[in-house]
């Protein structure tokens, strides 16, 4: 078995694609195998898939009176794949019958129970409605078969994927009838299955190529000639999840982006390197505004007393020059009235 050494990638709800592949295969002499192919056209990279598969009945002939429900009989399911160039098949029915029965033990005996009484009454009212030449006796005791079935533990209802007994009317009434569609489980994950396949290494979907799911009516090992006549349908779906790269470089840039805008806010913040060294500069300014007014409060003042002083210094100076020519014209006089003055 291949060895693998790479890391699963984890799941990411938000941005991880998810792909939905179905099938409902019906199988008769000729049509043992069904195959599911898990396409891949852009490359993204599969990191998880979700299996669930519910088989449903086929009647041979429905047109005849006496028409008999045909249940399947020890579905197998594979996985084809290549890795490191080879192409491989595993088998991982057993790993499948594993997560169903944990699925069903999780759910509970009380409501797996009722679930399966419901899906199983329900289809016998059908064949009632249907009057097909089934006497009441029998669905009658098709229905104390369920009751017996419902009063085990849930986790062993399901030992093989479908099995035809006298008393599940040739597994018409199997509880795999009724798995998903009337008893909720949890989906079967194939990395989980993969895991527990594994011998020598991990091996994950991350690592496989060309994937295909394989159902088939009976192992694909045995001799066909010893498999019970192939009969009935199984629906199977596949939940896949992909990863894209391009999804991880946006969410990156959607950090970035973020962290940028973090950085941008604190910078703008009140008490930020941008806002604080404004707002002190405000006040400083504000500060600087207030000085200014009361300068020029007092330029006004210092104004209006030196327009003051120049009045006075004016008048001043008026009364000094009327005081000169006083003293001008009484020098005059002096000077007339001395002797030797000429008259």
């Amino acid at each position: 078995m291949t060895q693998m050494t790479t890391k699963q990638l984890p799941l990411n709800p938000a941005i991880d694609p998810i792909r939905i592949f179905q099938c409902v295969c019906t199988f008769d002499a000729f049509n043992v195998r069904h195959g599911l192919p898990i396409v891949n056209p852009d490359h993204a990279r599969l990191v998880e898939a979700y299996l669930t598969i519910t088989a449903l009945p086929t009647p041979i002939d429905f047109a005849l009176p006496a028409a008999q429900f045909t249940g399947v009989h020890d579905i197998h399911v594979y996985l084809q794949f290549t890795a490191s160039s080879r192409i491989q098949t595993l088998d991982i029915t057993d790993k499948v019958i594993l997560e169903i029965q944990a699925s069903l033990a999780s759910l509970g005996s009380e409501r797996s129970s009722k679930c399966l009484k419901e899906g199983a009454e329900e289809r016998l009212r059908l064949i009632e409605q249907l009057q097909l030449t089934y006497t009441p006796e029998f669905l009658n005791k098709m229905r104390a078969n369920i009751d017996t079935l419902t009063k085990q533990d849930p986790s062993k209802w399901i030992t093989r994927l479908g099995e035809r007994t006298t008393d599940n009317w040739g597994g018409t009434l199997h509880p795999i009838n009724f798995l998903y569609a009337y008893i909720p489980l949890a989906p079967v994950s194939i990395n989980k299955v993969l895991a527990k396949a594994q011998q020598t290494g991990p091996l994950l979907l991350v690592d496989l190529m060309d994937l295909q799911l394989i159902i088939s009516h009976g192992s694909l090992e045995g001799d066909a000639n010893k498999r019970e006549l192939p009969g009935g349908r199984v629906n199977a779906c596949v939940a896949c999840v992909y990863h894209n790269d391009l999804l991880d470089e946006f969410k990156s840039l959607e950090g970035e982006i973020e962290q940028q805008l973090k950085e941008m806010h604190a910078q703008l913040a009140t008490d930020g390197p941008i806002v604080h060294p404004l707002t002190l500069a405000q006040g400083s300014l504000a500060d600087a505004l207030k000085e200014i007014k009361d300068i020029e409060e007092i330029a006004r003042d210092q104004k209006v007393q030196l327009d003051s002083i120049g009045r006075t210094t004016s008048q001043l100076q008026q009364k000094l020059d009327s005081a000169l020519s006083r003293i001008d014209l009484l020098l005059s006089k002096v000077k007339l009235t001395q002797p030797g003055a000429p008259q």
